[in-house]
Formats: structure tokens, sequence, C-alpha cells
């Protein structure tokens, strides 16, 4: 896998900040897209280090990586943009935590679509998702887009 690809993309779609905010579905998230556990502590909203950014981005692509191996059979087989394209989605998703088991394991047609390697038909079912209808939008389109033009 294309580790370095995968982080540009990610951290483009997510943006820094130093300052921790509310998000867009109400949670305390710092860094690059790293949500929190709760409201932080005095310490942390003062703002966080580039390299406590760092180390939570890495933390959390590997947490992406691993819900990714685990929801799509032969994931690390697949073509780089697919690979981006699910990492980002299982990022953003939160697939992985031990809090909840939801995210990328809830978009059951486009994971058959994706088991049948149909990188169009999983485009298609991407966009037919709240994560495309409400959530993100456009990153949603953006996805969808590269995920269409997988060979």
């Amino acid at each position: 896998m294309n580790y370095r690809g995968v982080k540009e993309y990610i951290s483009d779609n997510e943006g820094c900040e130093s300052i921790p905010y509310i998000d867009t579905k109400g949670y305390w998230t710092v860094g690059k897209g790293h949500r929190l556990p709760g409201k932080p502590s005095t310490e942390v909203m003062n703002g966080i280090s580039d390299d406590l950014i760092e180390d939570l981005f890495e933390q959390d692509i590997i947490t992406a990586h691993m819900a990714c191996k685990h929801a799509f059979g032969g994931f690390d087989s697949f073509p780089e943009d697919a690979q981006i394209v699910l990492m980002d989605l299982a990022f953003n998703m939160g697939e992985g935590s031990d809090t909840r088991k939801t995210g990328i394991e809830g978009f059951d047609n486009m994971q058959k679509a994706i088991s049948e390697r149909n990188w169009n038909e999983a485009a298609w079912q991407m966009l037919d998702s709240k994560y495309a209808k409400e959530d993100v939008p456009e990153r949603a389109i953006r996805n969808a887009l590269m995920l269409r033009l997988v060979i």
C-alpha cells in the first residue's frame, strides 16, 4: 500500500487544526480529523503540537487500514486508488472504534460490489448513502469519481 499517497489524500480531505473544534456531527476533534473521547482538557484546548498531530494521524491511519482489511477481503491487493478511497472512507466514518461498529461495514451493497471488484457499482453505492447525501457530499463525490476510474 502507498501509505504516503493515502496520508496525503486523507490529510487534504481533513485539514489540520491544532486547537480542538466540534465537527459536523458534534464530536470534539483535533489535528487531522482525530476524534477525541470527550471534551478536551484545558491543556489540549490550548492546542497540541505538530508532533502529537502526526502521531495521532498515524494511529488513525493504522486503525483505518485494519478496518479496511477486516471489511474487504483481499484489501491489500486492491488497486491503489481503490485502497486510497476506502481508507479515506474508513478514516472518515470512524470504523475500527472500540465504542461503535458502524461505518464502512454498514455499506452492504458497496461491500458486495467491492467483493466482485465492480468499482463502478461500488462508487454508485457509495453515493447512495447518508455519507454522500448528508454527511460529506463533496468528499463522497470525489471518492466516488476516483473509485469509478479504477480498472
